[in-house]
């Protein structure tokens, strides 16, 4: 047995206890206020049964034998006037409580079946007993009526007996065939191609899932233990098993050793161990110097560090390998932000809002959080255009970031809400009380997935300006992905009645979603096309028209329209779920340039 003063973990009735030492355990395992069946661990290590648990073996085999040693005997005599009937209770071995069904199984199945004598009873007269006894006592003598309803009853009760089992049998057996059980697994080749083409369009949960239910054990995931343990660690936060698969891959010395490394340490960046992350990222760029993933994260740690300096460098290092690289920019920024508040210069801001406006001017991804640092260095600077610019950034679509693909070996932990929130609210604080600012506030928090705070905002923003088309677009916005959509219908109806002019882009991209959503072509034909000669190179309109032609089987046009909007953003998820269609079914061609 290991040290008695680990720290053990016990999972018993849903309920997590202690920690507690080995000998504790063993002493609630001999009072029976915890079972053999319940689950043991260390922190942050596996779950294991304690009868199948190799450190608890010695307690569990020596409470065995305790059991089978032990023999109690108790008397029972009956009350009510029963007098020399005593019964005596013996301690049964699991022999003697298993013979009778084992015996009643071996009959049932017809092997090695037993047979049943019953030899020929003389018929008695019935007998009279104490009045007080009668109650216990089954009459002797024959009623032929009374012994065929019993047959009746009898036979009855094994007839819903055996529907009964065949049911749960069936029942097993098809739970077994939906799970794979019963059925030949997909080779891993195809396993593969499917876990690949749910990365390839950004679908990262789903490709979880996938290896999941192939591997219910991920230490068996293979080669596929790149892919399971960087999802694990990006979608669910796992990083204990994440970092084991990751290791486990490196130990195998399979060939994505940088990628396995940036893994690491963003797995480490989570758990707040900056010293491990940035050694990992060093073996990262130790294998490839320009690897943008490992340089962008080793940024993260220096801005973590305090080191605003370097991190500014790392980050404008990774904008000059990858332009288009959103993570980097947002780094950038908050870099620039520490420096200016440190100098106390805000100029120094300057140059880097004309490097925000020209990434977003030619980048999709991550718009809403750059865009944000434009607007927060505009208030810092106590931009007279502010107030316009804030309604420009209000009449963006919500959903660009969440509709982009983004590399799983990146940290996105600086890109969160959680962070932009804060300086969102500096904002709305000394912005003062108007109709917009409570909009602009609510879709920070919107952003964020703070939906009560979102709606709370955006309803006071309608009672300040009930007419305005984009508060009321915002408005139908949080109600839909907060639960409410019958209610968002009827309010984006209102913003786009406020919107006769066609001034905004978000009530009418809110309608073409909603009809979209519903399959009504036409309808949605008419938004989308509206939006698109607004300005042709509107990528959610791009990707409306894609599945427009989709649906009237116009796959040349599709194709078309798929084209050009991944040269407009290559990772944009709703146009890489169209190619990838159109390739599975053969429509897609790559039109002649």
């Amino acid at each position: 047995m290991a040290d008695s003063a680990t720290a053990w973990l016990i999972k018993s009735s849903g309920r997590i206890l202690g920690p507690f030492p080995e000998e504790r355990i063993a002493e609630l395992l001999r009072t029976r206020e915890i079972s053999v069946l319940d689950e043991v661990s260390q922190p942050l290590r596996r779950w294991q049964t304690i009868q199948y648990h190799a450190q608890f073996r010695e307690v569990v085999e020596n409470l065995r034998r305790s059991s089978l040693s032990e023999k109690t005997e108790a008397t029972w005599t009956p009350g009510g006037g029963l007098t020399g009937i005593t019964q005596t209770l013996t301690d049964l071995q699991d022999a003697d409580l298993t013979e009778d069904i084992t015996m009643d199984l071996e009959s049932f199945s017809g092997s090695n079946g037993k047979e049943i004598v019953i030899h020929n009873l003389k018929e008695q007269n019935q007998v009279s007993g104490p009045v007080s006894a009668a109650r216990f006592q089954t009459q002797l003598g024959h009623n032929t009526a009374i012994q065929q309803q019993v047959e009746r009853t009898t036979k009855g009760l094994w007839i819903v007996t055996v529907i009964v089992l065949l049911s749960v049998f069936g029942y097993i057996i098809q739970r077994r065939f939906a799970s794979g059980q019963y059925e030949g697994k997909l080779p891993v080749q195809s396993l593969r191609q499917n876990v690949l083409n749910l990365v390839q369009i950004g679908h990262y949960p789903e490709a979880l899932r996938e290896l999941k239910n192939y591997f219910p054990d991920p230490n068996l995931a293979g080669d596929l233990s790149i892919y399971y343990g960087s999802l694990l660690i990006q979608v669910e936060g796992q990083t204990v098993m994440g970092r084991r698969l990751l290791q486990s891959h490196l130990a195998a010395k399979r060939p994505e050793v940088k990628q396995a490394y940036s893994g690491l340490g963003v797995a480490d960046l989570l758990d707040g161990q900056l010293d491990s992350a940035e050694s990992h990222f060093d073996k990262a760029l130790a294998v490839d110097p320009d690897y943008v993933p490992a340089i962008i994260n080793m940024s993260v740690v220096a801005l973590l560090k305090g080191d605003f300096k370097r991190a500014k460098n790392l980050a404008s290092r990774t904008l000059t390998l990858s332009p288009f690289q959103g993570e980097a920019m947002l780094i950038l920024s908050e870099a620039q932000l520490y420096l200016s508040k440190a100098s106390n210069n805000l100029n120094e801001l300057v140059p880097i809002a004309r490097m925000i406006q020209d990434f977003q001017a030619r980048q999709w991804d991550y718009h809403a959080e750059v865009g944000f640092y434009g607007l927060y260095f505009d208030f810092l600077r106590k931009d007279k255009q502010l107030e316009a610019k804030i309604g420009k950034y209000l009449d963006s679509d919500p959903r660009l970031t969440a509709d982009h693909r983004h590399n799983v070996f990146v940290y996105r932990g600086r890109t969160s809400w959680k962070i932009l929130g804060r300086l969102c609210e500096q904002m709305r604080e000394r912005l003062g009380e108007n109709a917009r600012v409570a909009a602009f506030q609510a879709s920070c928090y919107a952003r964020e997935g703070r939906w009560d705070a979102a709606r709370q905002f955006i309803e006071k923003a309608v009672t300040q300006s009930p007419k305005d088309p984009l508060v009321q677009a915002w408005y139908s916005y949080v109600l839909k992905e907060s639960g409410d959509a019958d209610q968002a219908s009827v309010i984006f109806a209102k913003a786009t009645e406020y919107n006769r002019r066609g001034e905004y882009v978000l009530p009418t991209l809110l309608q073409a979603r909603f009809s979209q959503a519903n399959e009504d072509v036409e309808t949605a034909r008419v938004s989308w096309q509206r939006l698109y000669e607004r300005d042709m190179n509107y990528l959610p309109a791009v990707a409306g028209l894609a599945w427009i032609h989709v649906k009237t089987r116009s796959f040349n046009e599709a194709s078309k329209m798929i084209q050009k909007g991944l040269q407009i953003s290559p990772d944009y998820i709703p146009l890489l779920q169209q190619r990838q269609k159109g390739e599975t079914e053969n429509w897609y061609v790559v039109p002649a340039r």
